[in-house]
């Protein structure tokens, strides 16, 4: 039988998570709802890939291009509270008024483009949000998983926020830092292992096996 860790229960109880998945699970439902009574599956399904992918590049563009180089100083401040304490959940999540507002425009937006497919393109875009809050908070409090797409995940986050914060902005995929040049070198990218982020856990410490002349890493996080 599984069990649930202390730290699990806590990470996931936590009233911004809560808050956060209750939101988007209500909205996401909602207009998915209307979609299948209005419009065909095919375009549902196409529409709902496209909002998915659209909010994987929205993600990038609010960190490079916002949060980090922006002009809006009550999100920098969010975000660098984000950097400065990466365990607190608060600082981790988008303020539930930025995602509204997005997917409200996108939806008003795209209606008259698209018509009823702008629903489910809405609830991809919605789901993106959801995936993101939950890699994000995971990849802030759990070693990175054996498997290559979320493993790299890890990796291009840790690099953002431990080498490299001019980098690596990709938070649920790092496809668009590598369309646009902005992925960590190759051999820190391949070689690090990253554990969890806690600034109360030890010194993170990797060697890059991949490149025999470079030196050996070690991250005292302390953010």
């Amino acid at each position: 039988m599984t069990t649930v860790s202390p730290a699990s229960r806590r990470i996931f109880s936590h009233p911004a998570m809560v808050a956060h998945m209750v939101m988007w699970s209500a909205l996401n439902a909602s207009l998915m709802l209307l979609a299948f009574q209005s419009a065909h599956l095919f375009d549902i399904i196409i529409s709902f890939a496209a909002g998915w992918i659209l909010w994987s590049f929205t993600e990038y563009a609010l960190n490079r291009w916002l949060l980090h180089t922006g002009n809006i100083g009550a999100l920098k401040r969010h975000h660098a509270r984000h950097h400065k304490n990466p365990e607190d959940i608060r600082y981790s999540l988008p303020h539930p008024l930025v995602v509204i507002m997005f997917s409200l425009t996108l939806l008003v937006l795209s209606m008259p483009a698209i018509g009823v497919s702008a629903l489910s393109l809405t609830s991809g875009f919605l789901f993106g949000c959801c995936l993101f809050c939950v890699l994000h908070i995971l990849q802030h409090h759990y070693p990175a998983p054996a498997s290559y797409f979320l493993k790299a995940s890890w990796q291009n986050h840790f690099l953002h926020h431990h080498r490299y914060p001019n980098k690596a902005f990709g938070v649920s995929t790092h496809l668009w830092d590598r369309l646009f040049g902005t992925l960590p070198p190759a051999h820190l990218f391949l070689g690090i292992q990253p554990l969890a982020y806690q600034t109360d856990s030890a010194a993170l410490h990797t060697v890059l096996v991949d490149n025999p002349t470079s030196e050996e890493v070690f991250l005292n996080v302390s953010e």
